[in-house]
């Protein structure tokens, strides 16, 4: 057999198997998972915040301006190691980060999107610090976050 029996063989074993599948559900559908199965930051309690934590949120903070002050570029500000760190610390972080950008309003919404898996800030706004504060903000108050 060529190469063009193969491919017509194989067109044909591709017709016949999607003929097979069910109407109502076609091949490149996945199942979503129950609600209370998923994964959501807003269903946790807030939990009190170590003053380790802070303390060391302050240090990657502090390091993560001082190293990419005169950058321009937010891929080099987000792939920085501190910044990587603060994402790292997880979501005991999440209200020190809102309480720093109702402080400082700054690049942290990345590392808040990345830790809540959520983004609350619309495409519209994209490149506005100060609306990526307040919806982030705005998006604290409704998950019961206090800072």
């Amino acid at each position: 057999m060529n190469a063009v029996t193969w491919k017509a063989r194989d067109a044909n074993a591709r017709d016949e198997m999607l003929s097979q599948q069910s109407p109502q559900r076609p091949l490149w559908t996945v199942p979503k998972k129950p609600r209370e199965q998923q994964w959501r930051l807003s269903n946790q309690r807030p939990r009190p915040v170590s003053p380790s934590l802070e303390s060391t949120l302050a240090g990657l903070l502090e390091r993560w301006r001082s190293e990419t002050a005169l950058s321009s570029s937010l891929t080099e500000m987000i792939l920085h190691p501190a910044y990587q760190a603060i994402i790292g610390l997880g979501p005991p972080v999440v209200p020190l980060l809102l309480r720093e950008l109702a402080r400082e309003p700054d690049h942290l919404g990345w590392a808040l999107a990345s830790i809540t898996r959520e983004n609350p800030v619309p495409a519209s706004d994209a490149g506005d610090i100060d609306a990526h504060t307040r919806a982030w903000l705005k998006w604290g108050i409704e998950h019961g976050h206090q800072w």
